[in-house]
């Protein structure tokens, strides 16, 4: 599957699209700052972008919002 077909994807079947955006850009920053992909990429080279929509497309990673504060709150195990 191309990186625009997984993404249209992710995005289809989230409730809002903008946490959904906001879940991403902080998982991928995690990634960058040196936290290890909870999905397997063995023999892959991904960048922090790809790993991230992978896990959210294998529902790895859950999100939604702060207690009342309107940040997205990434749920990820590993953080």
């Amino acid at each position: 599957m191309d990186k625009e077909q997984e993404l249209k994807e992710i995005a289809a079947s989230a409730d809002n699209q903008y946490l959904l955006a906001l879940a991403l850009a902080k998982r991928v920053r995690s990634l960058k700052s040196g936290a290890p992909p909870i999905t397997d990429v063995k023999g892959h080279v991904l960048s922090p972008a790809d790993v991230a929509m992978a896990e959210f497309a294998k529902g790895l990673i859950d999100y939604g919002l702060s207690h009342g504060k309107g940040a997205a709150k990434s749920e990820d195990p590993k953080e």
